[in-house]
């Protein structure tokens, strides 16, 4: 008997749900015959969401502008609390608009993270095939030769003949960006809707029954079971002709989504500091050393200008602070001077690294499926 509550294709559910057109992806098995529409599940992300890169959500009637910095807070907290992971087990990628879980710290003898939660493993970063889940190795090579790529696969050939060839692992922000693009290659998470394919659903189980979560606690447990030890997302993500794309793609766009990330980060906490008019000088000050803070880890490395970086500048404000705290610090000097000068070094970053979201931004104009 059908299931009179159960949405139609493409029409969504009371929690978002909603079926999409066969998975393009599929194996060729599954091909054969009947091949029902996907269920993607919305989690975290928004309607029109890539998974690279996250932006402000701009200011409506209902509420103001989101920056992407607190986006990506939200969301780790949101994602810790369902997953029931521990911080650690959480790769820290500001670089994707998703949490990302560390397949590397999965410990020996156990399927996945400790205390991980049942109800979760519909989504598909809890099914990332190996070769998606953990870092490469890549070949770099010491050399200004433009014709030798860099990072490249590790192959006999890569990097050439000449120069100094070293071989390292993919960092977290290349394995984090790999992710992303192909997990939207394959249609695994779908930008239009901000959905993810249900990977349970899609192996015949429902997520949604207190039966199927007991079976998947029990199988995380140790417990065998035939259905969940066959699941492999292997033959849904790769691509047999060319299984390394991504890592070639990461090469190509690397500097341009770091210089992105650094002016969207920039612009952030810019607007941070656009809301102390009235506020006291203990609030000034923790506000400033907040900004100053995180600006410093995350996007210190930005260049203002020949030899001096965001780093470096803001340093020299920070070293300028005792003049405007020293005795009873006045509330509108602080604003007028290191706040402004800070606001104004961020803004310098943030004009200088547009273009690389400019050119981002057409790129994925030109190809609607990007991440």
């Amino acid at each position: 008997m059908p299931d009179l509550n159960a949405p139609e294709p493409n029409e969504p559910d009371v929690n978002g749900a909603h079926r999409n057109e066969p998975h393009r992806n599929a194996p060729d098995a599954r091909r054969q015959g009947s091949n029902p529409p996907v269920l993607h599940r919305p989690y975290l992300l928004d309607a029109g969401e890539g998974l690279l890169l996250t932006r402000p959500t701009p200011a409506d009637q209902d509420a103001p502008t989101l920056p992407g910095l607190v986006k990506t807070a939200e969301r780790r907290e949101q994602f810790l609390t369902d997953t029931h992971l521990a911080p650690g087990d959480v790769m820290a990628a500001t670089i994707v608009a998703t949490p990302l879980p560390d397949y590397s710290r999965i410990r020996q003898g156990r399927r996945r993270w400790e205390g991980l939660s049942p109800a979760m493993m519909w989504h598909p970063l809890m099914w990332l095939p190996e070769r998606l889940a953990l870092p490469y190795a890549l070949i770099d090579s010491d050399i200004d030769d433009p014709s030798i790529d860099s990072p490249g696969i590790d192959d006999p050939g890569a990097g050439g003949s000449a120069g100094v060839e070293r071989e390292r692992l993919e960092s977290p922000t290349e394995l984090a960006i790999r992710v992303a693009l192909e997990l939207t290659s394959s249609g695994m998470y779908d930008p239009v809707t901000g959905g993810w394919v249900d990977v349970l659903d899609l192996f015949g189980l429902d997520i949604t029954t207190p039966a199927v979560q007991e079976r998947v606690r029990a199988w995380l447990d140790g417990a065998p079971d035939e259905d969940l030890d066959r699941i492999d997302l292997s033959g849904y993500i790769d691509n047999p002709d060319e299984p390394d794309w991504a890592v070639h793609v990461v090469a190509e766009l690397f500097d341009d989504l770091i210089a992105a990330t650094w002016h969207l980060v920039a612009l952030d906490l810019a607007g941070a500091l656009t809301t102390l008019d009235g506020a006291t000088t203990e609030a000034i000050l923790a506000r400033l050393s907040t900004v100053t803070t995180i600006a410093t880890s995350t996007i210190g490395d930005a260049v203002m200008g020949l030899d001096l970086s965001l780093g470096q500048r803001l340093s020299q404000i920070t070293a300028a602070l005792p003049a405007f705290t020293t005795g009873t610090a006045d509330p509108q000097a602080l604003l007028d001077g290191p706040v402004t000068d800070t606001a104004t070094a961020l803004r310098v970053v943030a004009r200088a690294y547009r273009p690389a979201l400019e050119l981002l931004d057409s790129m994925r104009e030109e190809e609607p499926g990007a991440a």
